[in-house]
């Protein structure tokens, strides 16, 4: 027998002890030692709860294991006790967040500008991918936004971005942003959110000798984004060598 679990049942002769025999001739009740494992619960925890039931047992943690030394109906007791004490845990239901912090990149692609503008190492990535697929030698990041927002809300953004290099002028350019957060669901452990109606416009200024003129590019879209990925949602030309590209992080905020 476990010399550890030989200590826990000597520790029970108190239970018996002052039990000797009286000056009545009826049979003693017979008395037994019962090991009883457990799978889920604590067995101090366990332990401290029949004895405030005023059960006699002892418990250990290490040997995840109660011992009751009484008599069998006692112990048919504890047995019942313990079963429904230890139980298997009840996951706690999911919370679906009700928020989500919408980051939204404004990237500058231009077919002759060389070398790189000033992007983080976070979206190094994503830049990659887009040489792989478009025509443009380099991306500069434009813009940063991030706007938190409620299930089912819209939400509108307006600002204004660096004239475009090909514009030949120094007005910045304006830009309208307008979406709404349709849902934040869980898939497989992971966060999606579903953005609809989706629009970004810049309306851009140029001059070509002496005349000036405005231009809109836009981007319309409704999509779903995983928490943790940044997505390119979609692109659109500003000038014949020059695009604007947005790419979208959603970070939900339970």
């Amino acid at each position: 027998m476990n010399k550890k679990l030989a200590v826990l049942m000597i520790a029970f002769a108190w239970c018996v002890a002052g039990q000797g025999t009286t000056a009545s001739t009826s049979k003693p009740a017979e008395v037994e030692t019962k090991l009883i494992l457990l799978k889920h619960a604590s067995a101090s925890g366990v332990a401290r709860l029949l004895h405030n039931a005023g059960l006699p047992v002892a418990g250990d943690n290490l040997l995840r294991a109660i011992v009751v030394r009484s008599t069998p109906d006692k112990i048919d007791q504890v047995e019942r006790i313990v079963k429904q004490l230890d139980a298997e845990p009840q996951p706690l239901p999911q919370i679906e967040p009700t928020n989500c912090d919408l980051i939204i990149y404004v990237l500058g692609g231009t077919k002759t500008s060389p070398g790189e503008g000033q992007l983080s190492q976070s979206l190094l990535p994503v830049v990659r991918q887009l040489k792989a697929v478009f025509p443009y030698q380099s991306y500069r990041l434009l813009e940063t936004l991030s706007q938190r927002t409620r299930v089912g809300e819209s939400t509108t953004l307006a600002g204004i971005l660096p004239p475009f290099e090909g514009s030949n002028s120094n007005i910045p350019s304006k830009y309208v942003l307008i979406y709404t957060l349709g849902s934040v669901s869980s898939q497989r452990g992971q966060w999606i959110a579903k953005v609809d109606k989706f629009s970004f416009n810049v309306n851009s200024y140029f001059r070509v000798d002496n005349s000036s003129f405005s231009r809109d590019a836009e981007v319309k879209s409704s999509f779903d984004v995983k928490s943790g990925q940044k997505v390119v949602i979609g692109n659109a030309s500003v000038t014949g060598d020059e695009s604007i590209f947005l790419v979208v992080e959603a970070k939900p905020v339970e």
